[in-house]
Formats: C-alpha cells, structure tokens, sequence
C-alpha cells in the first residue's frame, strides 16, 4: 500500500498544500522551519491521531485557526483499490472519515494507514521511559492482532476501575472484583506482546547487518511483575496483590502488572542508554524502527510507510548513506525530510525518486 494524494490544512506553518507522493521514495527539501517537519507532523496525525511531537492538538493547528484537516488517498496494490480518509481536529473535536464514512475511532484510522515515524527523538525508544517502549511493541500487536486492541481495552479499563477503588474508601468493596479481573487479563496481553516480539525479532535481524557494527543486542520484554512470578499464575497473583493491597491504597495506584511491563534492550549484555555512543544509540534505535515497520506487513503483502524527518541528523556521510540504502531495500513508501546539503551528500542519481521543494510552507514537486 501507498499514500497517493495528501492535503493538509492549518498545520503549523502550513496553511494549505497538497502533494502527491511516489509509492517509492520522496524527498521533501528545505531549509529549517520551512514546513518540512510540519508535514510529517500532518501524516502522522493521520496515522495515529496526534503529532509526534506534542500531544496537544492546540501546539499543532496554525496561529489563528481553530482546526486542522488532514486527508489522503490510499492505494492498495494486491487489491487494486483506492481508499479516501481524512481527519479533522480541533480543540474539542475530531471527526474520522474512511471511504466516505464517519467512523468513531481513531483504532479505524491506524489500521488502514499503517505509519512509523523516524525523528530525531527517536533515541527516546531507547533512553525514554517504559511507557514509550510498550507503546512500541503495541503498535506491533495492534496489527497483528486484531484481538489485542479489544483486550488492552479492557485492561485499561479494569486498571482504571482498580485504581478509582483505591483512591475513593467508599469503593473499595468493588477492589477484590476488579483485582480478580485484572489477574485474569495479565497473561492474554502478554502473550500478544510476545508475539509482536518475536516478529520484531525477526525483522531486526535481518535487517541488522545493514547498519549495525556493534556488539551483540539482545531485547526482551519484562512482565511488570517480580521475575519469580508468572503471568499465568494465579495463586502467586492473587498473593502478590493481597500483600501490596496497602501500599496500593496509599500510592492510589497498582503497581504490579503488565502495565508495567518494558522492553529492556542491552548491548552486550549492558543497558543500551547506558553503553553505547549517541551515533550508535540513533542507528539501533533506527533499527527497531524499521524492524517495527516491517513486522506491521499485512499478510496479504501490503507495507506500511515509513516516514523520516531529518534523514542526515547526527549520522556521519558513510552511515547516512547505508542507512538509505538499507530503506531502500525495504521495499516500502519511503517519505523523508533533508536540507538542500544534506541531499548534496546522498547518491542518488540512479534511484527513482519525487522531489518537492518547501518554502515557508509551500510545496512545489521538482
């Protein structure tokens, strides 16, 4: 699949434009603050719903506007087939339209357009919170399974429920229900994320090779719970939960679960944030994100699109260079950002490629 025609309106420095991208590589050349980032701000709104740079709608729609629109074509290759989809935000609303139909969720939106977003932050994955990681491995079972998001539903709100109990004495009759609730979900959710694993796993190995020189790295995914625990034993779950019962009600929030669960990455054998270089820390963590992207492959042989902004930051010519031709072999829709230097320093006079050219806001196809 790709992403054909993409107009966006009252995005940040973009009042409106309109592109039409290649289903292989795109360019989009600028100088800093001229709207490049602005756009793969608007496709990842499409996407996911919000930037990945704020999650406050209000930082993103432009000065002076009170929405902002997003909307595109979607083509399917082994269907043969075109899918209108748009989404409007404001401070208070947001509508989703896919095929000429309004729909509720933003769920609707991410599984038919399947996106992952390379930026400079993207080392967070790394050195972040667990929070960012989980969200990543997530994102992975969200399309595996189409089951995952009705359970990760339902957890989030039984753990919502457990905590509302613990922080309001007059519920707290409720607690043992939703505690026995909440056990019963742990291992079903983590065994969707061991799946999205393993599929991680596999795509990072193979593409790996490509771009990284460093020692062994292993990730594995963390439970939430104490290490002698397992997800799937009851007994030792209803215990764990009973002892911290107390500590609970004064921190007015569950501590043990797979909600907390993490994806420990380390280098050998040490933590990644802790061990290796910036430089290094940008190439894995451009590898997970690849590796994310291919594991979100649809069986039917449908790709997601992968997105960079700021292809040549912090990497050096030699691995700027592998880095794009690792992408290339990926075989995706290929959207990225670059400075008028940063293309000088690239070599592609033999790939095929859109360009477009972005002042102040304004896109014009080279």
């Amino acid at each position: 699949m790709w992403l054909g025609e993409f107009s966006i309106q009252n995005c940040r420095i973009i009042e409106a434009a309109q592109v039409t991208f290649s289903p292989k590589l795109n360019l989009i050349i600028g100088d800093n603050a001229s709207g490049k980032s602005s756009l793969l701000e608007a496709l990842s709104i499409l996407s996911r719903g919000r930037s990945y740079r704020s999650c406050r709608i209000q930082e993103v729609i432009r000065h002076h506007s009170d929405q902002l629109l997003c909307t595109a074509k979607i083509h399917y290759s082994q269907q043969d087939k075109v899918i209108p989809i748009g989404i409007e935000r404001s401070a208070k609303q947001t509508t989703i339209r896919i095929n000429q139909e309004t729909v509720k969720q933003q769920a609707s939106l991410s599984q038919t357009l399947p996106m992952t977003v390379i930026q400079p932050e993207s080392v967070l994955l790394i050195t972040g919170g667990p929070s960012i990681r989980r969200a990543f491995i997530d994102w992975i079972a969200f399309y595996q399974d189409e089951n995952f998001y009705i359970e990760w539903k339902k957890y989030k709100r039984i753990l919502k429920q457990r905590n509302h109990c613990l922080r309001d004495r007059s519920q707290a009759y409720a607690l043992p229900y939703w505690t026995e609730q909440l056990i019963k979900r742990q291992a079903p959710l983590h065994q969707y994320r061991l799946n999205a694993l393993s599929a991680l796993l596999k795509n990072f190995t193979t593409y790996q090779t490509g771009l990284w020189e460093g020692a062994k790295v292993n990730i594995r995914l963390s439970t939430g719970l104490p290490q002698e625990i397992a997800v799937d034993d009851t007994k030792a779950l209803e215990k764990l939960f009973a002892s911290r019962l107390e500590q609970d009600k004064k921190s007015h929030q569950t501590f043990y679960g797979i909600h907390r669960s993490d994806l420990k990455i380390s280098v050998a054998g040490y933590a990644a944030a802790k061990v290796v270089s910036r430089g290094q820390l940008k190439i894995l963590a451009i590898l997970l994100l690849i590796a994310q992207s291919a594991s979100i492959s649809s069986e039917k042989g449908e790709k997601g699109i992968i997105a960079i902004d700021d292809l040549t930051a912090e990497l050096d010519s030699h691995n700027q260079q592998r880095l794009l031709n690792l992408l290339l072999k990926t075989q995706q829709q290929l959207i990225m950002t670059t400075t008028p230097n940063g293309l000088e320093s690239m070599q592609l006079d033999k790939v095929e490629k859109h360009l477009f050219e972005v002042k102040q806001g304004n896109f014009t196809a080279l």
